[in-house]
Formats: C-alpha cells, sequence, structure tokens
C-alpha cells in the first residue's frame, strides 16, 4: 500500500512539475496579451497579460499541497474524516488499510486534477502562439469531456468506498 501511495504522489508532482515546465519553455515565447478566459464557441473572449500564464500552474501547485497536505492529516488524525465504516470496530491492519485507501483516493483525484491544469496551460499557450484558433472541439468537450471527467472522478469514489466497505 505504502508502495503505491508513493507512486501515486510521485505521478502528481511529476504532473505539477512538468506543467511548470511548459510554462517556463513557452514565456519568452508568448505575446504580450494571452487569453484568459474562451467563450461557449470556443473563441477567446477577455485578454490578460501574458505573465497570468502561471496563475494555471501556480493554482495547480496549490490543489495539488492542499491534497498531499490532507492525505497526510488522513493517517495522522483520522478522525477528521468521515468514513463510512467506523475505524474503532477494525483490527489494527483494518484502520491502516481504510487510511490508505483514502489517501489513494485523495492522489488519485489529484492525477485528474493535474491532467486538468496542464490541459488549460496548454490550450492556453497554443491560442496565444496562433497555433489554434481558440478551444477545439470546445462544444464537444462541454458536452462529453466535462460529464465524462465527473463520472470518471465519481467512478474513483465510489470504487474507493466499496473497498473501504469490505475491510
Amino acid at each position: 500500500m505504502v508502495r503505491r501511495y508513493i507512486r501515486l504522489a510521485f505521478v502528481n508532482l511529476l504532473l505539477v512539475v512538468a506543467c511548470w515546465a511548459i510554462v517556463f519553455y513557452y514565456y519568452p515565447m508568448l505575446p504580450e496579451k494571452i487569453p484568459t478566459h474562451f467563450s461557449f464557441h470556443g473563441l477567446p473572449d477577455e485578454w490578460g497579460n501574458k505573465s497570468t500564464i502561471f496563475e494555471v500552474p501556480l493554482i495547480q501547485t496549490g490543489v495539488f499541497l492542499f491534497l498531499f497536505t490532507a492525505s497526510l492529516l488522513v493517517k495522522r488524525y483520522p478522525q477528521i474524516c468521515n468514513f463510512s465504516v467506523d475505524p474503532e470496530l477494525l483490527p489494527p491492519e483494518g484502520k491502516e488499510e481504510l487510511y490508505s485507501l483514502t489517501c489513494e483516493l485523495l492522489f488519485t483525484l489529484s492525477i485528474g486534477i493535474n491532467l486538468f491544469f496542464a490541459y488549460i496551460a496548454c490550450t492556453t499557450i497554443n491560442v496565444a502562439l496562433g497555433i489554434w484558433g481558440g478551444v477545439n472541439g470546445y462544444i464537444t468537450g462541454l458536452l462529453i469531456g466535462i460529464p465524462l471527467f465527473v463520472i470518471t472522478l465519481l467512478a474513483i469514489i465510489v470504487y474507493y468506498i466499496i473497498k473501504a466497505d469490505q475491510i
């Protein structure tokens, strides 16, 4: 369990570092004004200074640190969580497995969130550089991508709840 926890933490850290690397690499090439918001049809409708590109990995790093800290707190202070199983009724190895599953859940969700932030950064850079005219398939992304993303996150949560109930 600990090895898997470390692997998930490493993948998250790798995604955060990769997003920062992409932003730092392309920053000198960006024009002074970059898109900061896209309309429903995928075209940029708000613009900002090129330094606003750093907001994406900054928020991503904050989310990662929050979830990382939360996962550490689960092991240290398990009473802060509302588990579907009462940890006091479990044997010590069951408690440890429950806490590990909770940490894995947080890191698995974080991977999806980090991928989403990396997509936002790459899209903003490509539109700013004129490679894309807007967000390609924005309508498709809204109609298929976001619900699929939410369903995937919910499936992950349900999976870990079922696993916790089996302890």
